[in-house]
């Protein structure tokens, strides 16, 4: 009896044992998985702002182009107005 009792007390310690082993790869591999979801975040992020940025460029290259077509227009009316000013 005392044998049999021995027994299962090693093939559960056996059994035990690589259940934490498979635990311990488990949280090994979670833990990774979390560190790259983290190392995706802080890129994404990155890229965010690299977005706004060009985006905020943009918008002011649009406001000088705006400004530009606006001082362009006056001078065509400037120069429409000079050139009626003669006669054929």
């Amino acid at each position: 009896m005392r044998s049999a009792v021995n027994s299962s007390l090693y093939l559960f310690n056996q059994t035990f044992s690589v259940a934490m082993e498979q635990m311990s790869a488990t949280s090994e591999q979670g833990s990774a998985t979390v560190a790259e979801i983290s190392n995706i975040a802080t890129h994404s992020a990155e890229q965010v702002q690299n977005v706004a940025a060009a985006a905020e460029q943009q918008m002011s290259a649009m406001e000088e182009v705006s400004a530009s077509a606006g001082a362009l227009s006056e001078l065509a009316e400037h120069l429409n107005n000079l050139v009626g000013q003669f006669k054929l």
